[in-house]
């Protein structure tokens, strides 16, 4: 029975996540006046554990826009040293950052797009910070802080951005699931100014200790691109590799 019902569950939860996204649908194409527009970003993340308190994740993420001519690839890789374990609430979670209070990043990625058939790419040094705090009733807080360095054809630009998530791990007749919700804001050297935020939704769907699944819903306003307003429905499927012990 315990297995029924949580295939059941899941199957509801993909036809209601699947439901939710022809729905964002917007009605318009995009015009030069920046239109909202429709976009799918799948991403593959992949977390090698390198030790009890350092790892390297590498990520490849495409932005497809679904009524205008633009692609988007990033691929990155960070390496995060974690410290301060005092978490202890995180047995539904695959990601063993999530039980230390404080993580440090350095990492870089380079994002190549293309939009109306102009090619253009983008180097990226990454340097962040993410504290984290447990809120009670196993409601968890975290404050990613990440400087941006960015070379973008033979421009330069600095940008700081500060992200905000809060989430807590639920279980249905044995089924795992994650909830979250997140919003960040964006500033940048150039324009001198808060110009973009974004806000999400969504659930992570844990496997084992080796699989994750993330669903969500994300709404992108900027006053400084092309698009001003956006709407994303991504997927990002994590892949965990623990060290062996020798």
């Amino acid at each position: 029975m315990v297995g029924f019902s949580t295939r059941k569950y899941c199957l509801l939860l993909l036809f209601l996540i699947l439901l939710f996204a022809l729905a964002t649908e917007p009605s318009g194409a995009q015009t030069p006046n920046g239109s909202k527009v429709s976009e799918y970003w799948p991403t593959l993340a992949t977390t090698v554990e390198l030790g009890s308190r350092l790892r390297l994740q590498t990520t490849i993420e495409n932005h497809t826009g679904l009524d205008s001519r633009f692609t988007q690839w990033e691929l990155g890789t960070i390496l995060s040293y974690r410290t301060m374990r005092r978490l202890r609430r995180r047995n539904s979670d695959n990601d063993q950052e999530n039980e230390y209070d404080l993580t440090l990043g350095l990492g870089y990625m380079f994002v190549q797009s293309n939009d109306d058939d102009v090619n253009q790419g983008e180097n990226r040094l990454l340097v962040e910070a993410t504290p984290k705090r447990d809120l009670g009733l196993r409601f968890l807080l975290q404050d990613r802080n990440r400087l941006e360095f960015r070379w973008k054809e033979k421009d330069y630009d600095f940008r700081y951005r500060n992200r905000l998530t809060i989430d807590r791990p639920l279980q249905i007749r044995g089924f795992n699931f994650i909830p979250y919700a997140s919003g960040e804001l964006f500033w940048s050297r150039n324009a001198h100014a808060w110009d973009e935020n974004r806000s999400s939704f969504g659930v992570r769907l844990p496997y084992r200790k080796s699989l994750m699944l993330d669903f969500y819903y994300l709404r992108k306003n900027c006053s400084g691109c092309g698009r001003p307003h956006t709407d994303a429905f991504g997927t990002t499927l994590n892949v965990y590799f623990s060290r062996k012990k020798s």
